[in-house]
């Protein structure tokens, strides 16, 4: 995942988990990619799995971390876009 090919990388976690479908660090990998393409909700589903099977592992939590950023950062996003739309339609009237 240091190459960014999060499509790749999301396929390969899928191939895997065909194969075996409680494979944790497929699942971690696949939650990791799913971050890396912006699905937060799907890559919190994995990744929540994932520390409720290995609470202690570092590179899990380091995820999650990055998740909690992910959502706070598409909130503030979302509050801009609400916003914006909000105050256009009261300009209008």
């Amino acid at each position: 995942m240091k190459l960014q090919d999060y499509e790749r990388a999301y396929d390969y976690a899928q191939r895997a988990l065909k194969v075996e479908p409680n494979n944790t660090k497929a699942i971690f990998r696949r939650g990791e990619a799913q971050l890396g393409r912006k699905d937060i909700d799907r890559a919190e589903e994995d990744l929540n799995t994932v520390a409720k099977r290995t609470p202690n592992d570092k590179a899990v939590q380091q995820a999650l971390q990055r998740l909690a950023h992910a959502k706070q950062l598409h909130s503030q996003k979302e509050k801009k876009i609400y916003a914006g739309m909000f105050s256009k339609m009261s300009e209008e009237k």
